[in-house]
């Protein structure tokens, strides 16, 4: 809470009564969260007075803006209910559940599922668009590195009177590495400078969808 209180038992008139986030302060002209205590505020045929300010809070996924919001209490609400649970024994769990459920809604389906799954699907797209880059990333590395092997092979076969030469004359094993890879590695550090501008604007093109990345 930034301001005021939460909803209780011991205030009848909270059934009229709404807590809102600082966003929905700042949107309805309030210059701070003290100043939206006890005013009324009109939903629908309703008069409600603003109880409360809690912190804005991410209830989707970064790609969004924090969106305005109304909180308001709602006893008889029985769509759905939450279960803080450990997750050792979940098969139990919901077993427990369903037998409860069954017992005060026998004509009421038991449907359920997890929090923390819904909210992964929000991210369901970027986990596969991750796995799907990271396969093929792989396996683009994997070709380049089979073409570097069949040319340094080739280069070899092609140098090898000139290796027996340099070997005699007293070569070290480590120049003539440098020597017959010399080529290799300019055209890797030429393909490493060209990707880092590509990489960057893929990068940032796909950061633009995320309302939240300059801050995370």
């Amino acid at each position: 809470m930034v301001t005021g209180r939460n909803f209780s038992k011991e205030f009848t008139t909270d059934n009229k009564a709404a807590i809102l986030n600082e966003t929905a302060v700042a949107r309805l002209g309030f210059d701070n969260a003290e100043k939206a205590i006890n005013q009324k505020l009109l939903r629908n045929r309703d008069t409600l007075t603003i109880i409360g300010v809690v912190q804005n809070f991410h209830q989707e996924g970064l790609r969004k803006n924090i969106e305005p919001q109304l909180i308001l209490l709602q006893p008889n609400t029985r769509s759905a209910y939450s279960i803080k649970a450990e997750a050792k024994d979940m098969a139990k769990t919901i077993a427990a559940a369903k037998s409860t459920w069954n017992k005060y809604f026998p004509n009421d389906p038991f449907n359920y599922y997890f929090l923390d799954e819904m909210y992964d699907q929000q991210y369901k797209a970027d986990t596969l668009y991750g796995k799907v880059f990271g396969i093929f990333a792989s396996l683009a590395i994997l070709i380049a590195c089979f073409g570097l092997l069949g040319l340094s092979a080739y280069n070899i076969l092609q140098r090898t009177k000139e290796i027996g030469i340099r070997k005699v004359m007293g070569a070290s094993v480590r120049s003539v590495l440098f020597i017959l890879s010399k080529d290799f590695l300019l055209l890797v550090i030429i393909s490493f400078v060209l990707a880092i501008p590509v990489t960057w604007w893929l990068m940032h093109s796909w950061l633009q969808d995320f309302a939240y990345r300059g801050r995370y």
